[in-house]
Parts: structure tokens; C-alpha cells; sequence
């Protein structure tokens, strides 16, 4: 159970996930106090954060801080503050994120691979026509990025039939399916990608990395699925390439500016599947048991498992 001793948590959220989040929280974790920057605070009040986003700087206001939660797997917009406490980061993973990812990504997959969108562009023109799409083991889907979520969703496309691909910075000897590591095998990669899905961190390496170039390399009428962090990709690469043919279609669910503003080209690009970085987005009730753990933790005197490396961004 949760310790008795005072603990006050800040979460700073966007107001759209506040209430889904606090009403929760407040009745998970009930000896916790829960504040939010309109509140006020007294800043030797608060032990921990629960953030998304939060302004560069406003975390060193808080002398007491134990541990900063950000929302979700990325860090990048915590670690960005070089005025961050020299407290622990830790990670908010939940038991179910790798599912919900899997989930998300062989349902765009299917989705790319049968055609949707073009049959509901044939359907709102109220037009019947054919459609004949390849067998899944025609298709090969590429992922960039084998750590956890990489190989949860690698088994997940494996098991519907396609044929994977991965590629990682480092070598990843155990995979049971080819395996590239390291910039220069990036060509070699991409050459016979299909679909190509990104679940790549955000770092200085990985900033702007799909470009021209790199979509260029890709097979023509290639897809792209980015499930992990928006600035990975160069907007104006894309849109480019999909305005040319060589890219079929996107979906996208993060962004370099979150919420996508309203006059992003990407909201009526005919070739573009929007969605508001809901692609392992937990309940609220399983973000609330996890961090009842890393306090219970953090109090007992632990440290609380994954810690970010902030020499590698994640």
C-alpha cells in the first residue's frame, strides 16, 4: 500500500488530459496529494512530477523533488529543460503499452496492405469498384527500432503473416528475423521495405532522420507508420514524397508540435492518416498503479526501474 508519509505530487498536463488523469489518481492513490500549477503550490511541498510538456525551467522551482514522471514512453521533451533537476527520470511503462502498440500498428498495417483508404474514398464517391491487395507474406514491414515495443510488434506482424524486418543502432544478435544495425546498413534496410514503421526514441541522432534521402531508398509505393515521435521525420520530406507517388500513405500519430495545429497540411492530405498520439495511450487506472509503484519504491529506499539515461535520451 502506499506509504503515509507526505507525499505530494504536480502533475503538469494539457488540459484536455488533467481531469482524465487527477479523478483517477486522487482515488488510486488517496494519502497522496495531488497538485497542479494553477494551484499553487508551495514548491518544498512537492516530492514528485507527473508531466507532460512542462515548461523549460518550472520543475527547478521544486527544491523536494524525488522523481519526474513524464507521460509516456518519450523523454525528450523532459530532458530538452536544461534546467532539470538532477533527480531521476523514470520511465511510465505499463504492463499493456507493448499490446496497445502491437495493436495500433498491424491494425495500420492492415489497413495500408487491404486498401482502406482508397475503398472509403470509393465508398464516399459512392463507387463500387475492385480492389485486389497482396497476402500479407508478400509484404515486408520494416521497423526502426527493436527495443521492447520493436520486438512486442515484430511478433505481433509475424503472427498475422508479414514479413519483418528490423533495423536497431546496435546489433541485435537474437532476432529471429534479419536484423540490420548502425547507419551504414540503413540502405541494405530500407531497400526491400514495404511498409516502413518507426518506433525509434528522439535524440540528436535520430532528430530529422527520415528525409529525402532516406525515403528516397525505401521501395516505391512504399507506407510509412510513425508511432513514436514526430520530429523524427522531416514534414516537408514527406509530404514531397507523397505528393510524388514514391511514399502510397502515412499514418502518423506523433508530431514535432503537439496538438498538430489546425492548418497542418497533414489533417486534409488525401495520402495522410491522422491520429492524436493515442497509440499506446494506458488507462488512467494503469498509470496510477504504476506510479503507486515507483514511489513505493523511491520511499522504501529502491530505485525504481527503467531510470532514463540522460546521456543517451532515453
Amino acid at each position: 500500500m502506499m506509504t503515509h508519509r507526505a507525499i505530494s505530487i504536480l502533475c503538469v498536463l494539457p488540459d484536455q488530459w488533467r481531469d482524465y488523469y487527477l479523478d483517477t489518481f486522487r482515488e488510486s492513490l488517496p494519502h497522496a496529494r495531488f497538485f497542479t500549477p494553477d494551484d499553487a503550490p508551495v514548491p518544498e511541498d512537492i516530492t514528485y512530477a507527473f508531466v507532460l510538456q512542462p515548461p523549460h525551467g518550472y520543475l527547478a522551482r521544486f527544491p523536494n523533488l524525488k522523481a519526474i514522471m513524464p507521460v509516456g514512453a518519450g523523454v525528450e521533451h523532459v530532458l530538452a529543460d536544461d534546467a532539470l533537476p538532477d533527480v531521476p527520470v523514470i520511465r511510465m511503462i505499463q504492463p499493456d503499452m507493448a499490446q496497445r502498440m502491437s495493436e495500433y500498428i498491424v491494425q495500420h498495417a492492415l489497413n495500408h496492405l487491404r486498401r482502406l483508404r482508397q475503398i472509403q474514398a470509393a465508398q464516399a464517391r459512392s463507387e463500387w469498384k475492385l480492389f485486389v491487395c497482396p497476402a500479407a507474406t508478400e509484404v515486408t514491414v520494416g521497423i526502426l527500432g527493436l527495443g521492447r515495443l520493436g520486438m512486442h510488434a515484430a511478433g505481433y506482424l509475424s503472427a498475422v503473416g508479414f514479413r519483418v524486418r528490423g533495423w536497431a543502432r546496435t546489433p541485435k544478435p537474437d532476432c529471429d528475423f534479419p536484423a540490420f544495425a548502425g547507419r551504414s546498413e540503413l540502405p541494405a534496410f530500407l531497400s526491400e521495405c514495404d511498409v516502413l514503421v518507426s518506433l525509434l526514441p528522439f535524440t540528436p541522432d535520430t532528430s530529422g532522420l527520415i528525409d529525402e534521402k532516406f525515403l528516397s531508398l525505401l521501395n516505391p509505393g512504399a507506407s510509412i507508420i510513425n508511432a513514436s515521435r514526430g520530429g523524427i521525420i522531416r514534414d516537408e520530406d514527406l509530404m514531397a514524397s507523397l505528393n510524388s507517388g514514391h511514399i502510397s500513405e502515412a499514418t502518423l500519430d506523433a508530431f514535432a508540435i503537439e496538438p498538430l495545429p489546425a492548418s497542418h497540411p497533414y489533417w486534409s492530405h488525401p495520402k495522410v492518416t491522422v491520429t492524436p498520439h493515442c497509440a499506446s495511450a494506458a488507462l488512467a487506472e494503469a498509470v496510477a498503479d504504476r506510479m503507486q509503484v515507483i514511489i513505493e519504491t523511491i520511499e522504501s529506499g529502491g530505485t525504481p526501474s527503467p531510470v532514463v539515461d540522460r546521456a543517451s535520451g532515453y
